[in-house]
């Protein structure tokens, strides 16, 4: 068993750094919470719940993979000594057209969506629409700085996001903020922040060979499938709640606030998520299998048992703190809390199982897998309980699903490490079929 301080030399370089920015930014969505659930009653909270869930399910989902696939083309490029400008252009291009498809579709349905998620309110899909441009701006930026190594700008990036929205929270709750102005404050939040790191992302894009499409479109539409169902699994709870029992405002507010206290541990993962992808990228573009393995050996061992340790102090603390930090309804037991501590944990495994696998290329195999998660979402109703007990089961029945296909897809990967590989054109040196990226076996 390996010692704490051996475990936290395997993190990757960078993810102090970025942790920093993580825990303010994680500090703020506590806060945020907090304060709207103070000011805020239980249907119009129900309503900040819903679309914090949804962006974090769609927004991410969407433009994360921008992020992935700057860090990871940026750090191939610069690993090989490539000046990294052409790639940056083309995934900034990316973003703002996937961005704009985006809006385009949220226009066009906004009814049905107002209807099913916000009790009609459209003003609400409008908020919708700005924090899906906060968050393509955000997770772009954070791609390139990613990709270059300057983790610290990235840090930057997250505190500045986490003061604003702090600040309009506490505004908010003195002036006695409605919901659609919280709504507002979360969505808007990201845009000035990125733009305090515009300067750095400029020294990034150093001039170098030609971006063709398949240095970054190919796979993309992939993973980006991949991670929207990813995110779809970890805000399962809150949706799946909504949509199972429409007018049971209590569990949804509460369900929000405890999935955000069991996965305190995520946002560890998160600070090191973009080191880790970096590192294990450049490890696998110099064919260093013996690395990589221990790289995510180590990471993989020290996020499942810090996850499980908190686990079990959510299931003996958690109703109490959720009650008294969040203002939650008393709508949750200590079983409750247990197992979506049980969903968070095998959810974290999943995390750094994908960051592997996306680091060898095997964006179809992230698919599967996060596919065969989504899936098991469709347990519910058919599990034994109430409704918050149904949808808890079925979290972590998807995330334990795509964790395992996930390690069993990586041993997949794996077999490519002895082969050269270019990071300009993301395939394998030799291959008959170019496919774009690393052929999965």
């Amino acid at each position: 068993m390996k010692s704490p301080t051996a475990l936290l030399r395997t993190l990757p370089s960078g993810t102090l750094l970025v942790g920093a920015g993580v825990a303010a930014n994680a500090g703020a969505s506590y806060i945020f919470l907090a304060l709207a659930g103070r000011t805020l009653g239980h249907d119009d909270m129900a309503q900040i719940s819903v679309l914090w869930s949804v962006i974090a399910f769609a927004g991410i989902g969407l433009f994360f993979p921008v992020e992935q696939e700057l860090t990871r083309v940026v750090a191939a490029r610069t690993a090989s000594g490539l000046g990294a400008g052409p790639a940056i252009r083309r995934g900034i291009l990316t973003a703002t057209a996937m961005l704009t498809v985006v809006l385009a579709a949220l226009a066009a349905a906004s009814g049905p969506l107002a209807d099913l998620l916000f009790n009609g309110d459209r003003s609400m899909v409008a908020v919708l629409g700005a924090a899906f441009v906060g968050w393509a701006a955000q997770h772009t930026a954070r791609g390139i700085l990613a990709g270059y190594g300057d983790f610290r700008w990235y840090a930057v990036q997250l505190t500045a996001d986490a003061v604003l929205r702090v600040g309009a929270a506490v505004a908010l709750l003195a002036a006695h903020g409605s919901f659609l102005a919280f709504g507002l404050a979360m969505a808007l939040a990201p845009l000035p922040a990125v733009l305090l790191c515009v300067p750095a992302m400029r020294r990034a894009s150093r001039p170098g060979p030609a971006a063709e499409a398949s240095e970054i479109h190919n796979g993309f539409a992939v993973l980006v499938v991949s991670t929207t169902l990813m995110q779809a699994v970890a805000n399962a709870p809150v949706v799946t709640a909504k949509l199972l029992d429409p007018d049971n405002a209590p569990l949804v507010t509460a369900l929000v606030s405890a999935l955000i206290l069991v996965r305190v541990p995520q946002f560890l993962v998160s600070s090191m998520q973009a080191s880790l992808l970096v590192e294990l990228t450049g490890r696998h573009t110099a064919g260093d299998k013996a690395g990589f393995l221990r790289t995510l050996r180590g990471n993989l061992l020290m996020v499942s048992a810090l996850g499980a340790g908190w686990a079990v102090v959510c299931a003996v603390i958690g109703p109490a703190l959720n009650e008294t930090a969040f203002h939650a309804p008393p709508a949750l037991s200590s079983l409750d809390f247990g197992l979506l501590g049980l969903g968070a944990v095998a959810h974290l495994a999943a995390i750094v199982l994908s960051s592997g696998t996306l680091a060898t290329g095997g964006h179809r195999i992230l698919c599967v897998a996060w596919t065969i998660g989504a899936l098991a979402l469709g347990t519910a109703p058919l599990l034994p309980g109430g409704t918050a007990l149904q949808v808890e089961l079925s979290y972590a029945i998807a995330a334990g699903a795509a964790a395992i296909a996930l390690l069993f897809g990586l041993r997949v990967g794996l077999r490519n490490f002895d082969r050269p590989f270019d990071p300009t054109t993301r395939t394998l040196v030799g291959d008959a079929e170019a496919i774009g990226t690393v052929k999965p076996g």
